[in-house]
């Protein structure tokens, strides 16, 4: 100790005491939130947004991502309080505007979530992701014809937004308008497999060059896109099944599940349409997969129930029928009731 002090005294170690730590600003405790935002961690990323915030309560991108993190945790109510103050220090905040009007609409305040896209595109004619959003509510609130425009003015300013071309063909096959959804679905799906090829591209270029986290990067982003795709095929079966254009719609059902094979409903449609193709047999056993997988499935026993009712085992069909309509009362009888999207194959 006593060699401790001389030197402390001869200034040759300074004392700890001395010593102190600056105080993190509040742009550091905004960094440190983000970095737990890119983990995910939304609750811890909070933590640091409220000490940046305790530092500078006019600090407008603290409240905004203090918000976005709420949303994600879907404290929308938080959330709004949060995009309100964001407004307030900077009225002009087109995302905060945005984020506000998902948050209303996440709690079914459609009207307030629509004046808030409405005020986006007011501010901002050309910002595509706002009418992409505004024609989301609008197929919310079954007002297709006005989906599909605001889908198509989304594709104008943007036109690689795959989604938008995924999204209005949905509002088109809502509206019954078939050919038009089969069109939007094949666009989807060709570019989706586009953008897919070219990150597998990018990766094996960046593996080439020893960029391993580029070849990553790009192997991620090939597995998220691969993920939209068993909906897409879905979706387009769909429509096929509509236009009776059976057969491809079977080779639709059969790509989606080759991408998702815990895609029920892909199941059930098939199976829908093989008994339009009078395969009951086929029918049956897409349904029993789809039971397997969800044995709370409705519609998957009035399908079977169907099937099994064309192949002639009538005891089946109404054991299938009784499991439909418990499970799925609001449906009625299927086999001899008004199930006419169960029944519609002749």
């Amino acid at each position: 100790m006593k060699r401790v002090a001389l030197l402390v005294a001869a200034g040759l170690l300074p004392m700890a005491c001395s010593v102190r730590a600056p105080q993190p600003t509040a742009e550091t405790y905004l960094r440190w939130g983000l970095e737990r935002k890119l983990r995910h961690d939304f609750a811890g990323a909070i933590v640091f947004y409220n000490r940046a915030i305790e530092l500078r309560d006019d600090y407008a991108i603290a409240y905004f991502h203090r918000a976005d993190a709420k949303q994600n945790l879907h404290n929308f109510a938080g959330a709004i309080a949060d995009y309100d103050k964001v407004i307030q220090l900077t009225p002009s905040s087109i995302m905060a505007y945005l984020g506000r009007g998902e948050a209303k609409q996440s709690q079914n305040d459609l009207d307030g979530s629509s004046a808030d896209f409405d005020k986006v595109i007011a501010i901002s004619p050309r910002f595509a992701f706002a009418y992409f959003c505004r024609g989301a509510l609008r197929t919310k609130r079954h007002d297709f014809h006005g989906a599909v425009e605001d889908y198509t003015t989304a594709l104008k300013y943007s036109p690689q937004l795959i989604m938008a071309y995924a999204a209005r063909a949905n509002a088109n096959r809502l509206q019954k308008a078939f050919p038009a959804a089969l069109a939007d679905y094949k666009e989807a799906i060709l570019r989706q497999e586009k953008l897919i090829q070219s990150n597998r591209s990018n990766g094996l270029r960046s593996l080439l060059v020893f960029n391993f986290k580029g070849a990553i990067s790009s192997y991620t982003q090939d597995q998220q896109l691969i993920q939209k795709l068993p909906n897409l095929f879905y979706e387009e079966g769909l429509t096929k099944y509509y236009l009776r254009d059976y057969h491809s719609a079977v080779d639709d059902f059969t790509h989606a599940l080759k991408f998702n094979q815990r895609l029920v409903g892909a199941y059930v449609e098939r199976g829908r349409t093989k008994r339009a193709l009078r395969d009951a047999e086929g029918a049956i056993g897409d349904c029993n997969q789809a039971i397997r997988l969800d044995p709370r499935d409705g519609v998957a026993f009035g399908v079977r129930g169907f099937a099994n009712w064309d192949n002639g085992d009538l005891e089946a069909a109404l054991a299938d029928e009784n499991a439909q309509v418990t499970l799925r009362p609001e449906s009625g009888l299927c086999l001899f009731g008004s199930r006419n999207d169960l029944a519609e194959t002749k």
